[in-house]
């Protein structure tokens, strides 16, 4: 099992060179320089991504598959799709922790996510921290 410090599937790839991991290992190992061992989890903590900053409202939440949309209702080649994993996080206008399910249409967000996005009609980018203003 190959995941990031949010508990989010990662390729072996995403793994780089002086980057602290949590392993799980056998105690079976080998007697070479260094010493070998079958790995059954690894927790490698990435660094944070960079960002951009989106404030707008919200036109639509999905909640069943983790997705937020913002912009003008009533156009939706100017909208943008948030996705939300398990590693959003939503807060209220006081920081406070909230779900997914106490997002609204109609409510202003400010939202941190990744500063790349899909080419796709709302364009989609994942969100990393939505909170309510």
């Amino acid at each position: 099992i190959l995941i990031n410090q949010f508990g989010d599937p990662i390729s072996l790839c995403a793994i780089r060179r002086d980057m602290w991991v949590n392993a799980e290992f056998s105690s079976a190992m080998t007697r070479s320089t260094p010493p070998q061992s079958k790995a059954y989890r690894i927790v490698a903590f990435l660094p944070n991504p960079l960002f951009r900053v989106t404030t707008d409202r919200i036109v639509s939440v999905d909640v069943q598959n983790g997705f937020l949309n913002t912009g003008n209702p009533d156009d939706e080649t100017d909208q943008m799709r948030f996705v939300i994993s398990r590693a959003t996080e939503i807060l209220d206008q006081n920081d406070n922790p909230i779900g997914i399910s106490s997002l609204q249409p109609g409510q202003l967000v400010r939202i941190e996510h990744a500063n790349f996005q899909t080419a796709s009609i709302p364009p989609q980018t994942t969100a990393y921290r939505i909170k309510l203003i």
